[in-house]
């Protein structure tokens, strides 16, 4: 899922990196371009709130000596911190800033760091609430068997298959109900959900274990796919697109 404001802001602060890395002002840039672009169109290029177009992205490309698909590569590197349609939080970030809209997303944040023997910091949010993460949250639209979990002997009611990037953790957390929801209060796992790049099936390790994956789990660091993003949505009674918008200011530092 691309947020199509986001990268707008993206392109347009490369845009101006761009050319001030040339020295240039964009009344400078405006003189050499080809066709008449007003000063006042190129600051909200620059500003992300207006599209630009392609032929004008290249026309502005070309004037400061670079090509699109650079300049396209540095703002995909922004944009995407992993593959496209996942989004990459920072769980430390979700509960100390989240506001009361996103209180079961903090409430799950909490026990996934506890669960990985992470520090919690406090939230800084006013009306935000404590929450200890122990309450277990499930969605009437889930449906499936349930199965037996893994070591921990947690349970899956109803889990979906969406895929997850690295490894499940069950940790100190073991016991966690999953609904047809896949997201728990608790801090357990959240289909979609991972510590790393790449895409696989969560393995339930034994508890205190680290899981394994190519990123580093301690860092509190998380991604969702969609599937997970709408799950999440639907518990916090949001539209998918807003809960993302929410989670790009959450992002890792």
């Amino acid at each position: 899922m691309i947020d199509a404001e986001h990268y707008q802001r993206v392109l347009g602060d490369e845009l101006r990196k761009l050319r001030r890395g040339r020295g240039w002002t964009r009344k400078e840039l405006n003189a050499h371009l080809q066709s008449e672009i007003s000063l006042q169109t190129l600051a909200t290029y620059e500003l992300g709130t207006r599209q630009c177009s392609v032929v004008r992205l290249v026309e502005l490309c070309v004037a400061m000596d670079e090509l699109p698909q650079d300049l396209l590569a540095k703002v995909h590197s922004r944009v995407f911190t992993e593959e496209p349609g996942r989004v990459r939080v920072d769980l430390r970030r979700v509960v100390a800033e989240a506001g009361p809209e996103l209180t079961p997303l903090r409430r799950w944040a909490e026990g996934r760091l506890r669960q990985i023997g992470a520090s919690v910091p406090a939230s800084r949010v006013s009306g935000a609430g404590g929450g200890s993460g122990g309450s277990s949250r499930s969605s009437a639209s889930g449906s499936g068997a349930s199965g037996s979990g893994g070591a921990g002997g947690s349970s899956r009611s109803g889990a979906s298959g969406a895929g997850v990037s690295g490894s499940g953790t069950s940790g100190s957390g073991a016991g966690v109900s999953r609904s047809g929801s896949g997201f728990s209060g608790s801090g357990g796992p959240v289909p979609g959900a991972g510590t790393g790049p790449g895409s696989g099936t969560a393995r339930p390790e034994s508890p205190g274990s680290q899981p394994s994956s190519s990123g580093s789990p301690a860092s509190g660091e998380v991604s969702f796919d969609l599937a997970a993003l709408e799950r999440m949505a639907e518990l916090c009674g949001l539209p998918t697109a807003e809960l993302v918008s929410y989670l790009r200011k959450l992002a890792p530092a």
